[in-house]
């Protein structure tokens, strides 16, 4: 028996909300053990620690900071962590097991194709491996690609550090999620795409005694939802049971069964529903069990060994019900606001402005938008969540102009015998997109996750009115975390969490009062105009003036209105300032005079905003 694993505390928590913030990854809890036991309280559960705690299983992944932490909060932080794979967190993971001699595979695979590309990976308790790829279309949840091998893609999860293992060990990286996501290979995406079915075995029966003796030879079909191709519209549900039939009938297990069902749907033109895939399995399993008659001879012995073990007992699982009831308060609360009066109000308002936007769009033709500006545009390129973002900005300035293609003049060019429309991008598109980029680049562009960024606008709007009552410099001002919990009036979880990572930043400095056994912060941050501003755009002033050597060629003929294009270019707007007066000294401003203090204050009081942050983190209405 596996010795009880320690503590988790909040580490598994904090994993979960960095997988979700940072990465994208869409996170559920998953039943972790204790003494040797599932917490699922099943003794012949199948996948001790490895399946989803939630009731919808998989489908109730998601990337809300606020849902996952209730997740962890409402577990006592005992839960696994469980990565949902496939598009929704845009990830493939590729699990080597130890038992089915995955090793082996993989060693073969090495000898074939080469080293595997770096990518993140993580090394299982037991010395299995999961490889983290980027997601490819049509990648689903599949087992026995290989020996030991299994892809978890559509449909899946996989269990993520520092999760706890049935031996008692932990989920632990050996490429961190630093290293970015890499492609799966080519002869690995057709291995997972494109299964060879396996060939029909022939079994040659004995010659028989006969005038005209010959060899019989019986063709047993191995296709299951392995090996089988998937089917086309009008045969996927005959097809896949099936299929079903076949595995339950040799003894799989539904689970089993289950997941090959859902990689195999995976490969139908057109793919099918899961909610159908599960409904369709689940029927035929309990169809089976019913009509099973024939059940194994177990030795007398044996079967008393069996029935006499004693087994220890499933521990208690904290259940999300507080949770699950707050949320239907709220959806109960929202229901009966639809039957007043300010409800209804708000209901024709909204459907008003709906048939607004709906009519503008129908204003709009489809045009192509050109911009013959876009060689000469820059990005932020220290990252390489950028490349996504890069995009983004390039659809966000076609967006603005397409929105004014009744201010601008449609062109025509001939294209292989055919007349196509488009309009140009001007710089005021640019301008403008550029003013909107903070806004809709400046979540991922950002250092800061929302809610960190949240707090830290509402630390210096603390601040800065502690300290203009007080008359004191930002600098002299000191607060706790309570003074931060009575002011935003968030949870102390939550405040621990941000507050750390203002600290890590260096937008906090933390001092140790030893006196009252506490820590005390220092705001550092000091707002500026350019806190919202997109890094590495170019300043549209640079566009005006043309291009220089090294943009990639005249471009001035895209806009006939530009001066200097159909004629001679004005001369300077601005005449030239005179000559730089010498550098020195003149008088120093009179500063409004400060109380002088010996030491840095604190625990100062700090009137409470009107408008200030709720508990999960939104501005109070």
């Amino acid at each position: 028996m596996a010795d009880k694993p320690a503590m988790a505390g909040p580490e598994r928590l904090y994993a979960a909300i960095r997988y979700a913030e940072k990465h994208g990854f869409f996170i559920l809890p998953d039943h972790t053990v204790v003494d040797g036991c599932c917490t699922c309280g099943h003794k012949d559960c199948d996948r001790p620690g490895k399946h989803p705690l939630t009731k919808n299983g998989v489908k109730d992944a998601s990337d809300d900071l606020v849902i996952i932490t209730n997740w962890w909060v409402e577990t006592g932080n005992k839960a696994n962590v469980g990565i949902a794979t496939g598009a929704a967190s845009k990830l493939v993971v590729l699990d080597i097991d130890v038992k089915g001699g995955g090793i082996e595979t993989l060693a073969l695979w090495k000898q074939e194709h080469g080293e595997m590309p770096k990518t993140p990976a993580v090394r299982t308790p037991t010395g299995g491996l999961h490889f983290y790829f980027r997601y490819a279309d049509g990648v689903g949840s599949k087992t026995g690609i290989a020996p030991g091998i299994d892809v978890r893609g559509n449909g899946g999860q996989v269990v993520a550090p520092p999760s706890i293992h049935m031996c008692g060990g932990k989920y632990e990286w050996i490429e961190p999620l630093t290293t970015p996501l890499a492609e799966m290979p080519a002869w690995l995406l057709d291995l997972i795409l494109k299964p060879k079915a396996k060939e029909a075995l022939k079994v040659e029966a004995p010659v028989v005694a006969a005038a005209n003796p010959m060899i019989m030879t019986l063709s047993i079909g191995s296709l299951d939802l392995r090996t089988s191709p998937g089917a086309g519209e009008g045969q996927r549900h005959d097809t896949l049971c099936k299929l079903v039939g076949v595995q339950l009938a040799r003894g799989d297990r539904e689970i089993n069964v289950l997941e090959d069902a859902l990689g195999w749907a995976e490969t139908c033109e057109p793919p099918m529903e899961m909610s159908e895939v599960v409904r369709t399995v689940k029927s035929l399993a309990t169809k089976h069990v019913s009509q099973t008659t024939i059940t194994p001879t177990i030795p007398a012995t044996v079967a008393d060994d069996v029935e006499s073990a004693s087994l220890p007992e499933p521990p208690p699982w904290p259940m999300l019900e507080s949770a699950a009831r707050h949320g239907t308060r709220a959806i109960h609360a929202l229901q009966r606001r639809r039957e007043t009066l300010e409800g209804m109000l708000a209901a024709q308002a909204h459907n008003q402005t709906l048939a607004l936007h709906r009519n503008a769009q129908r204003l709009l033709r489809p045009l192509l938008v050109v911009n013959p500006f876009a060689e000469r545009l820059t990005f932020l390129d220290a990252r390489t969540r950028t490349r996504r973002d890069h995009q983004k900005y390039l659809t966000l300035i076609r967006t603005v102009t397409l929105l004014h293609q009744h201010q601008r003049s449609v062109r025509t060019v001939e294209h292989q015998g055919k007349n196509i429309e488009f309009i140009e991008v001007t710089l005021d598109d640019i301008e403008r997109a550029n003013e909107l980029a903070a806004d809709v680049l400046g979540r991922s562009l950002d250092e800061l996750p929302p809610q960190t960024r949240r707090l830290l606008c509402s630390l210096d709007t603390m601040v800065r009115a502690a300290c203009e009552t007080e008359e004191i410099d930002r600098g002299e001002f000191r607060f706790s975390r309570r003074d931060v919990r009575n002011f935003t009036g968030w949870g102390d979880t939550q405040l621990k969490l941000h507050l750390k990572r203002l600290v890590d930043l260096e937008y906090l400095l933390a001092h140790h009062d030893r006196e009252a056994r506490r820590h005390m912060y220092e705001l550092l941050y000091v707002p500026s105009g350019t806190d919202r501003a997109v890094p590495g755009l170019i300043d549209v002033a640079v566009l005006r003036r043309g291009p220089t050597t090294g943009d990639g060629g005249d471009r001035s003929g895209s806009e006939p209105h530009r001066s200097g294009v159909n004629g001679d270019r004005s001369g300077d707007g601005r005449p030239t300032v005179g000559p730089r007066s010498p550098a020195g000294r003149g008088e120093e401003p009179v500063q409004k005079p400060r109380k002088p203090s010996g030491k840095p204050r604190s625990r100062v009081k700090i009137p409470k905003p009107a408008n200030t942050l709720s508990k999960n983190g939104k501005p109070a209405s």
